[in-house]
């Protein structure tokens, strides 16, 4: 799964600020790319009682990112097993640019 993300609040020249602007922004779509991949996808859809924890994240930079101009993200959700999905992540610039990389598991499961 994919999608255009940036921030709207303008954020100055601070690449701190800007990484752990992606980093957060970075979070969101592995647990949807888990659910996707789990075998009873429209049940954990439905359901009320759901569960979804991410359990690790990481990120690797490639560049110095500007995450208040549009960047692409694309999950893959690579293995699910036993409520645990990993998925892997790439983050691109509107030029193409490869930004940075991110892995992530998920813990997606029905109460």
């Amino acid at each position: 799964m994919a999608a255009w993300m940036r921030v709207t609040t303008p954020l100055g020249a601070d690449d701190l600020l800007h990484r752990c602007w992606l980093a957060y922004l970075s979070d969101d779509l592995p647990c949807d790319a888990v659910t996707r991949a789990h075998p009873d996808r429209v049940a954990i859809e439905a359901s009320e009682g759901r569960f979804i924890a991410s359990l690790d994240h990481s990120v690797w930079f490639h560049s110095s990112p500007r995450v208040d101009q549009w960047h692409l993200y694309d999950v893959t959700c690579l293995a699910y097993a036993g409520g645990r999905g990993l998925t892997l992540g790439q983050v691109f610039g509107a030029d193409g640019a490869h930004v940075a990389t991110f892995a992530q598991e998920a813990l997606v499961r029905s109460t």
